[in-house]
C-alpha cells in the first residue's frame, strides 16, 4: 500500500477497516462509509491460499476481466483506484445525486480514461462485459 499511497495520497488514511468476507465471487472490495472513509472486504475464500489466488486471478485475465500482465496483488491497487475515483467524483459535485448519476454512468472515469489515451497517444476502447 505504500506504492499506492504515494500515488494517491488523497486517500491515505482513509481505510478505517480491513474486513474478511465470504463471497462466492471477488476477491476485494471497498464500501464507502458515509463519514467519506472505506472499508476493504477481502474474501477469505480467494486470499486464503496463495495458489488458489493465483489460479482464481489467472481465470479473470483469460476472461479479460483484469489486464494482461497483471496479477492478484493487483486488486488492492484496483480497488485504491475505486477510493480515488469516488474522491474527485466527490470534490466535482455537491450534490449527492449528481455523484451518484456520475458514477452509475462512469462519466469521471470515462473522461480520465479519455484524457490517458489521448496523453499516451492510443486509441483507446473499452469493451463492456456482457
Amino acid at each position: 500500500m505504500e506504492k499506492v499511497y504515494k500515488d494517491f495520497p488523497q486517500i491515505k488514511g482513509k481505510i478505517t477497516q480491513i474486513k474478511e468476507i465470504e463471497h462466492q465471487n471477488g476477491g476485494m472490495n471497498v464500501e464507502p462509509q458515509n463519514d467519506g472513509t472505506y472499508i476493504m472486504e477481502i474474501n477469505k475464500k480467494f486470499f486464503g491460499n496463495r495458489k488458489v489466488a493465483k489460479k482464481e486471478y489467472q481465470k479473470t485475465v483469460k476472461s479479460k476481466y483484469h489486464p494482461q500482465n497483471s496479477n492478484y496483488q493487483d486488486m488492492g491497487i484496483h480497488e485504491a483506484g475505486h477510493m480515488v475515483l469516488s474522491e474527485i467524483i466527490k470534490k466535482k459535485y455537491k450534490d449527492i445525486n449528481v455523484v451518484a448519476t456520475d458514477w452509475n454512468n462512469n462519466i469521471t472515469s470515462q473522461q480520465i480514461l479519455n484524457k490517458a489515451f489521448k496523453n499516451c497517444k492510443i486509441n483507446g476502447r473499452i469493451n463492456k462485459i456482457k
